[in-house]
C-alpha cells in the first residue's frame, strides 16, 4: 500500500474526474437521441458487446476473477444503473436526468449510516431536504408523457450509489476488469429485456440504418470511456470523490442546452436545490464519514 503525494493525487484526480465528466455528458446526449428509435435493451447490449470486445482484445488478458466480492456488488448494481439511466433518458431531459443521479452523494452517505452505523453530522439532513425539495420540482416541471421518468431516475441514483461504493472495495483490482466485469452483467441485463419483450427490440435494432448503428458505435465508446475514467477516479479518491464527475456533466449539459435555446428556468431552480448540496459535499462543506483512511489511497 503507497500513499501518493497530495500534487500527484489532485493532478491525476481532477483529470480523471473531468474527463468522466465529459464523457458522460457525450454518452447521455447519444443515448438521448438513440432512445426516440431504439430499445434500451438493444442499446445496452450493444453497448457491453462493443467494449467487451474491445476490452478483451486490448487490456484484458488474465483470468477474469468471477467470485470477487467486491466486483459482483459492482457489476449487479451498476448494470441496474445503466438500464434504469437508459429507460430515464428515453423519458425526461438529459439535464434532468443527471441532476438526480448526481444526487448519489446522499446515498452513499446513506449506505454509510445503514452498512457501518456511521452517522452523518446534523447538516447533512438539510441537505437530504434540498434534494428532495429539488426532486420534487423537477416531477412538477416534468413532460407529461414522463411516464415515471423521475422514478426511474431516482431508482438510477440509488443503484448508482451502490455501485460507486462498491469501487471502494476492487482497490487492488485493474480498472478495465472491473470494466469488463460490468459489462458482462450489463449484457445478461439487456439479454433479460430482449428475451421479456420477446425479441420485437432486435427487429428495429437489426433494420436500423448505418446512421444508427454509428451513433450507437459511438455512444459505447463514449460509456467505455466515462466508466474507466470514473474507476480510476474513485480510486484515486473515493466513491464520494469520483462523483463529482456527475456535477460537472450536469454543468456541461445545462449549458450546451442553454446555447441551444432548449433551457427550461423552472427545471434549471430544480436542479439548483439538487446540485448545491452536492458540490457542498464534494468541496467538504459537508463532512462526509470515511471507513478509515484507506479512501485516498491506491493499493
Amino acid at each position: 500500500m503507497t500513499i501518493r503525494s497530495a500534487s500527484q493525487f489532485s493532478s491525476k484526480y481532477l483529470i480523471y474526474v473531468s474527463l468522466a465528466a465529459i464523457f458522460l455528458a457525450c454518452h447521455a446526449g447519444t443515448a438521448h437521441h438513440l432512445s426516440k428509435s431504439i430499445t434500451w435493451p438493444s442499446m445496452v447490449m450493444v453497448r457491453a458487446l462493443l467494449t467487451l470486445v474491445f476490452l478483451k482484445v486490448f487490456f484484458v488478458r488474465e483470468p477474469i476473477p468471477w467470485t470477487h466480492r467486491g466486483l459482483i456488488s459492482r457489476s449487479l448494481f451498476g448494470g441496474l444503473f445503466v438500464c434504469s439511466f437508459y429507460i430515464a433518458l428515453s423519458r425526461i431531459p438529459v439535464p434532468d436526468v443527471l441532476a438526480i443521479v448526481s444526487t448519489l452523494p446522499v446515498w452513499i452517505a446513506l449506505l454509510f449510516l445503514l452498512i457501518y452505523r456511521i452517522r452523518p453530522v446534523p447538516v447533512f439532513w438539510a441537505a437530504v431536504i434540498s434534494m428532495i425539495f429539488g426532486v420534487a420540482a423537477l416531477e412538477h416541471v416534468a413532460p407529461t408523457s414522463s411516464e415515471g421518468g423521475v422514478l426511474v431516475a431516482v431508482l438510477a441514483a440509488i443503484f448508482s450509489a451502490s455501485g460507486f461504493f462498491s469501487i471502494d472495495h476492487c482497490r487492488g483490482v485493474k480498472s478495465s476488469l472491473i470494466t469488463f466485469h460490468l459489462m458482462v452483467a450489463v449484457f445478461v441485463l439487456g439479454l433479460a429485456g430482449t428475451v421479456i419483450d420477446r425479441g420485437s427490440n432486435l427487429d428495429v435494432l437489426l433494420n436500423s440504418e448505418i446512421q444508427t448503428w454509428g451513433v450507437l458505435a459511438g455512444m459505447s465508446i463514449f460509456a467505455m470511456a466515462f466508466q474507466l475514467s470514473v474507476v480510476n477516479a474513485a480510486k484515486l479518491g473515493g466513491s464520494l470523490a469520483a462523483s463529482f464527475a456527475t456535477i460537472l456533466s450536469v454543468i456541461l449539459t445545462t449549458g450546451l442546452h442553454f446555447l441551444m435555446g432548449e433551457f427550461m428556468w423552472q427545471s434549471a431552480v430544480a436542479t439548483l436545490f439538487i446540485l448545491i448540496p452536492c458540490v457542498l459535499f464534494v468541496v467538504g462543506v459537508i463532512p462526509m464519514p470515511r471507513r478509515n483512511a484507506g479512501d485516498a489511497v491506491e493499493r
